[in-house]
This record gives structure tokens, C-alpha cells and sequence, in this order.
């Protein structure tokens, strides 16, 4: 295992009757051990299993359209800073004759519940940027 890797550990407790009270019961020995068969089955049927995690938030492809001398990064740095988590640059093109810019982005926002709809309109209002598109992309 490699040191980031986090080791997990299932310990199975099993406890057996004392002699006195096997003796006592009515149940068979082979139930006893059916049950106990069971027990350790279904201990290492969650074995490795990590916890179940929260949702996955979607991934988004963003591209937007800025007036040719205006910086990606200081126009919209700030804005995809605080909406979302995850911002990889896909391409830069020129567009309109070479009077625009297009920058493509894929995306993942902070919040599993924000509106891509409010978000866009965030965008556009940002100096510079002439259109937003956003898109859910397919896992």
C-alpha cells in the first residue's frame, strides 16, 4: 500500500456459549454453528467496503466569450473561485474574426444544489464577458 492509502480494519467478535449453557439449550449443534456461519459471512461481506459517500456533484462543461484583450484569469478568476470547486481549462480560441475570445472550461460547483442557471447570469454580468454557456456533461 502506498502511504497516502488508508488501511481499513474489520475486527469479528464471536462469542461462544460457555459449555454449561450448550448443554442447556435446545437448539442443535448445527444450527449453532449455522448461525455462526452467518455471523462471519455477513462480517466479511463489509469487508473493504468504504463508507458510502455523499453524492458526487456533476461535472459542467463552461464556455465563455470575452472581448479580445480581457484576461480569463483576472476577469473571471474570482467568480469561478467562489462558485465552484473544481476548474480545468479545456481550450482557448479566438472567435469573431479574431475580435473575441472563447474559453472553455470543465467545472464542479461548491454546492451539490446550486442553480447553473443563477450561475450563468452571475457570469454575464461580469465586465467583459459577452456570452455563457453551460453545459451538464454525461457520466
Amino acid at each position: 500500500m502506498s502511504a497516502s492509502s488508508s488501511e481499513i480494519t474489520t475486527t469479528v467478535r464471536v462469542s461462544l456459549p460457555s459449555r454449561s449453557s450448550r448443554s442447556s439449550s435446545n437448539r442443535t449443534p448445527g444450527v449453532k454453528r449455522s448461525m455462526l456461519t452467518t455471523r462471519i459471512a455477513a462480517a466479511l461481506a463489509n469487508f473493504g467496503r468504504r463508507p458510502s459517500a455523499a453524492p458526487a456533484v456533476p461535472e459542467f462543461s463552461l464556455s465563455v466569450r470575452l472581448s479580445l484583450g480581457a484576461d480569463p484569469v483576472k476577469l473571471l478568476g474570482p467568480t469561478l473561485d467562489s462558485h465552484l470547486t473544481q476548474v480545468r481549462l479545456q481550450s482557448v480560441t479566438t472567435a469573431r474574426q479574431g475580435a473575441a475570445l472563447d474559453v472553455a472550461y470543465l467545472v464542479r460547483f461548491r454546492d451539490p444544489a446550486a442553480d447553473p442557471v443563477a450561475f450563468v447570469g452571475v457570469l454575464n454580468k461580469v465586465e467583459g464577458v459577452q456570452s455563457v454557456e453551460m453545459r451538464r456533461r454525461q457520466e
